[in-house]
């Protein structure tokens, strides 16, 4: 599977892409990664940031509908 860095269109062209829980500080802002550096984080990276991305075990809710303001299932 191929993902997807999508790059922001504006002066510095940021970079969006997923961090572990361990990579956030409070100097990581969101223009931190850029199409400069990210090819550095990426190559020094232990595993893959995206496995496991298909494989949330989640259920959605059941689908609701509103009547006259209020909640109704």
């Amino acid at each position: 599977m191929r993902i997807a860095y999508p790059t922001r269109a504006h002066p510095g062209a940021s970079v969006s892409t997923p961090l572990a829980w361990d990579e956030l500080s409070a100097s990581n802002r969101p223009n931190h990664f850029t199409v400069d550096n990210l090819p550095t984080r990426l190559a020094h990276l232990k595993s893959d940031s995206w496995a496991g991305l298909g494989k949330a075990d989640q259920v959605l809710p059941e689908k609701q509908k509103f009547r006259r303001g209020r909640l109704s299932r």
